[in-house]
Formats: structure tokens, sequence, C-alpha cells
């Protein structure tokens, strides 16, 4: 048909593809893409894994990055996550989180929960706020 025009499709790499093409750069520029003086502060360094072959930082020399996939196990379970390697529950996890908000330079006031009615569906009786797909 005359004066019709033809339908192009734009061909777009995949979200693996473009990460494929930039990880060798960040890999060989470090400095440029991560706060590396501040995790050298912080008391970080950057290590490679041969398993998983990426880099990963971390302020105590492992074997590995520490991946799932690559322990085969999460290794925090059970553990001390805190720097001294004391146990936490999680109501004190919570607890230092939300002071981390209230100390902040613009600081932020905590409110009580509440129960959240989800009235744009009738399939739902409370909303479990972050987590819903809407």
């Amino acid at each position: 048909m005359e004066g019709v025009e033809e339908e192009k499709t734009v061909q777009c790499l995949t979200t693996k593809e473009i990460k494929a093409l930039a990880k060798p750069e960040f890999a060989a520029n470090p400095d440029k893409f991560y706060p590396t003086t501040t995790f050298a502060k912080m008391g970080y360094k950057r290590y490679y894994c041969e398993k998983g072959e990426c880099h990963y930082w971390s302020s105590v020399v492992r074997d590995n990055c520490g991946d799932s996939n690559i322990d085969g196990k999460y290794d925090f379970i059970g553990n001390g996550i805190l720097k001294d390697g004391k146990k936490t529950t999680f109501a004190e996890c919570w607890k230092q989180y939300e002071a981390s908000f209230t100390s902040t330079r613009i600081p932020h006031t905590s409110i009580e929960r509440y129960p959240i009615v989800a009235r744009w569906r009738n399939d739902v009786d409370f909303v479990a706020a972050g987590i819903f797909c809407f």
C-alpha cells in the first residue's frame, strides 16, 4: 500500500548482556565506579573470587565471595551479624534501624504500626506495606 510506513523493530540488549559488557570495565577501574577510599577507611579490601569469577569487598579474608550459590549456604544464619559477633533479635535490629532515621541530619519521626485496609482490592483484607504488588 502506498503511503503506509512499514513497522520497524528496534533490537535492545538484555540486562545480562549490558552487565556482561560493563563488568570488565568495572573490574579494571574500581576507583572510578566505587567509593574505594571510603571502603578502605571502613576496613574493607577488594578481593577476587575464583569460583564466582567476580570481585567483592570484605573486611575479613575469605576463601570466596560468600555468595550462597558459591558456598551452598547462607553463612549469616545462626551467627551474629554485628561487628563484635554478637547475636541480635529482629526487634533489636529494627530498633537500631529505626534509630538511624531519628539521628540523621534531618531527623525523622517514627510512628506506631497500624493496619492498612486495601480498599482498592476486594480479595485482600490488609496490605503488607512494601511487599504487595499493586
